[in-house]
């Protein structure tokens, strides 16, 4: 396993660890969910974070990134961000911050639905 493996799988179990927070599947992917919604997954020794669309990425110095873009004929999905391993230093406040902007949209959806 490598050490990009072995970092997401600490993430992943320390998330896991909490309220509503299991670990799961993105497409074919091992990854972090709240409740039903995937927040980050691992995948090719990067991490993808769902940190929403204008999102500042690199105030976290991180130079390397981009977009998921899982479909070749359809656009970028640009509220997900893939992050190198260069910047490992950054996954564990990204899943942080990926998680928390989940739990404010899934209460917002709660919010709404009453």
């Amino acid at each position: 396993m490598s050490e990009a493996a072995i970092l997401f799988h600490e993430i992943a179990t320390r998330h896991a660890a909490l309220a509503d927070v299991a670990i799961g599947k993105m497409m074919t992917s091992p990854g972090i969910r709240y409740q039903t919604k995937n927040y980050a997954f691992y995948h090719e020794e990067r991490m993808c974070f769902k940190l929403g669309k204008n999102y500042d990425i690199e105030i976290h110095g991180i130079t390397e990134w981009s977009y998921l873009s899982p479909f070749k004929t359809k656009p970028a999905m640009t509220a997900w961000y893939y992050v190198s391993y260069i910047h490992a230093d950054t996954w564990k406040p990204l899943a942080i911050i990926a998680l928390d902007k989940m739990k404010l949209a899934m209460n917002k959806n709660k919010t709404k639905a009453i």
